[in-house]
């Protein structure tokens, strides 16, 4: 895979000393915290099969257009590469490094909060669909006799029913050990 496909590198990468460092108004933990929340909330939506925004990403090519050069790049033709002077990398990657902490300072308590609950919201139904698909493959293993194009109604039914009971002890057994542990708190 190209390396653009994957921002975090680069996330990474703006935010390690570059001697273009300024006086953060958060703890020295807060930006770490924040990049990691970041990272799993796009680990989970690339997980959901979502694609994650630009925003999300800290990506902002979007707004930088490609100067016209009044022809095309034919197909198979290679790509040129550009050479940037080094004193302008820095200044561009100090200002990307500012912008970005800016962006992380405005990240206040509140979202990070709300930020925590959607990924353990996300956690629980992932863990739950994981569960749900483990009870399918051992109801498979148990009810299809022979595989084919099409499941009939007896199997379909023994499927359905199997995970049905499972699911069900499962949260029979989750519910009666939150009632354990309620009453050993009281």
């Amino acid at each position: 895979m190209s390396p653009h496909l994957h921002p975090l590198p680069r996330l990474e990468a703006a935010l390690s000393p570059s001697g273009c460092e300024e006086p953060s108004p958060r703890p020295p933990w807060a930006q770490q915290r924040a990049l990691s929340l970041q990272r799993t909330a796009i680990s989970f939506l690339r997980a959901q099969g979502h694609s994650p925004t630009r925003k999300q990403l800290g990506d902002n090519s979007h707004s930088r257009r490609r100067k016209k050069t009044g022809r095309r790049k034919m197909l198979g033709e290679p790509e040129v590469e550009r050479r940037v002077h080094p004193s302008r990398m820095r200044k561009h990657g100090c200002r990307k490094v500012r912008r970005l902490r800016r962006t992380m300072a405005e990240l206040g308590e509140a979202d990070e909060a709300e930020l925590q609950r959607l990924v353990a919201a996300e956690q629980q139904k992932a863990q739950f669909t994981a569960q749900v698909h483990h009870f399918m493959e051992l109801c498979w293993d148990k009810c299809v006799e022979k595989p084919g194009n099409r499941l009939d109604s007896r199997t379909e039914n023994c499927l359905s029913s199997c995970v049905d009971r499972f699911i069900d002890t499962t949260l029979a057994i989750t519910s009666r050990f939150a009632q354990i542990v309620q009453k050993g708190g009281q």
